[in-house]
């Protein structure tokens, strides 16, 4: 298995894995649904998540990005064909974040319908703060602060290579890895406030 998510509720297990991507019942055990088989195992782009009420699973991989219907395990939606990287729900979840080869999207959850670009760079990763409103990005160009309702980029915390980041649980932090180690920063100014290590850290 290459990577594993619980519903919200923990009632339901997503799995991928060189039979696709699966839904399996957490207490009997029993493989409900499969979403899909044609997955790019090998090159790590299968990836899955949950919408925050548990109704619905965005998937990722070298088809794209596709909606389904929790219950049912239908598709209702292909947001892009485009190779895509990582994707996020807002804590809401009524919007979805991606990142790939078409740059950082914004969508509709409802109608799938994207709604605006960010950038047409190339990223590594997306993540909504706790609230919804801002909106940080990392990869080879570094990480950004957006603003989620103007789409404007109001910091730029740094230019270096950047892995991953996470905001703290009240929004007022953020934590990044990459090349130059592991980094807080403050969420409002956009300062680095400590730095954990200088080694690379994934």
């Amino acid at each position: 298995t290459s990577s594993a998510a619980w519903s919200p509720d923990g009632t339901r297990i997503l799995t991928t894995d060189n039979n696709g991507i699966r839904m399996w019942d957490a207490t009997t055990g029993k493989n409900t649904h499969t979403l899909t088989t044609r997955t790019d195992l090998l090159m790590g782009r299968a990836k899955i998540a949950w919408s925050p009420d548990g109704t619905r699973i965005l998937t990722t991989d070298n088809n794209g990005i596709r909606m389904w219907d929790a219950t049912t395990g239908k598709n209702t939606h292909t947001l892009t064909t485009d190779w895509t990287d990582s994707t996020a729900w807002s804590p809401d979840g009524t919007r979805i974040l991606t990142t790939g080869l078409h740059g950082i999207r914004m969508w509709d959850a409802t109608t799938g319908k994207n709604t605006r670009t960010l950038t047409a760079s190339t990223m590594n990763s997306v993540a909504w703060s706790p609230d919804g409103t801002r909106i940080l990005t990392t990869g080879s160009r570094g990480v950004r602060m957006w603003d989620a309702t103007t789409g404007k980029n109001t910091h730029t915390l740094t230019t270096d290579w950047t892995d991953s980041t996470a905001w703290s649980p009240d929004g007022t932090r953020i934590l990044t890895t990459g090349h130059n180690g592991t980094r807080i920063w403050d969420a409002t100014t956009g300062k680095n406030t400590h730095t954990l290590t200088t080694d690379w850290t994934d």
